[in-house]
């Protein structure tokens, strides 16, 4: 076994709580389990370890922040814990791995609760997220941005402030979106408006 393998043996069994039911390759197991101990067996996220839903996300988008936690790009704040470990975990990911972790957790779905329409916070997103987003929340191939609407209520609300405080976007570490997105978040900083947004994002879960 590499280096690199037992490490991964090692660290998967912290905290892993079952057993991630899609089929993958036999090289691609620990790795998937390793995900799992933090992002729960379906990957629908923990907030205990602050990691989010990623079941079901947009397979570009989960590549590409893979690579930027690889990179540098995201984890780099100090007050970012959990960002930190993401970034030791994907620095030991191959480019392939990336591309097939990416691929598997794209295809996986899990139920989310169904909540009550509502117009609050519409216009704020209609006005700060729709153009990257899209009228539904479901991101953009091309644009490589999330769907919002399999993400968890306090990921939504954790990520905008950590845009707003820079443990997220800051122009010396980060790419062009990230610090746009900094820009954006800006403009939905109170409580309030982060509250009414995402309870219109998960309205349109429902469309």
């Amino acid at each position: 076994m590499t280096p690199t393998k037992s490490i991964l043996f090692a660290l998967m069994t912290l905290s892993l709580n079952g057993v991630v039911s899609l089929a993958y390759s036999d090289n691609l197991a620990p790795t998937m389990q390793l995900c799992a101990s933090c992002h729960g067996a379906q990957g629908e996220g923990n907030p205990t370890t602050a990691a989010p839903r990623i079941a079901g996300q947009n397979t570009s988008y989960l590549e590409n922040q893979l690579k930027r936690f690889k990179e540098g790009m995201r984890g780099y704040h100090t007050d970012d814990k959990a960002g930190a470990q993401m970034r030791e975990v994907a620095k030991k990911l191959s480019d392939n791995d990336i591309t097939e972790l990416a691929a598997q957790y794209g295809k996986m779905t899990v139920s989310k609760t169904a909540t009550i329409k509502t117009d609050a916070g519409k216009d704020l997103y209609n006005s700060t997220c729709l153009q990257c987003h899209g009228p539904h929340a479901q991101g953009f191939v091309q644009l490589r941005s999330p769907n919002l609407t399999i993400l968890n209520d306090w990921y939504i609300s954790n990520q905008l402030k950590a845009y707003t405080e820079g443990w997220r976007g800051t122009s010396d570490e980060t790419d062009l979106p990230s610090m746009m997105m900094r820009t954006i978040a800006s403009h939905i900083s109170s409580e309030r408006d982060i509250g009414d947004v995402i309870r219109y994002i998960n309205g349109l879960s429902s469309d």
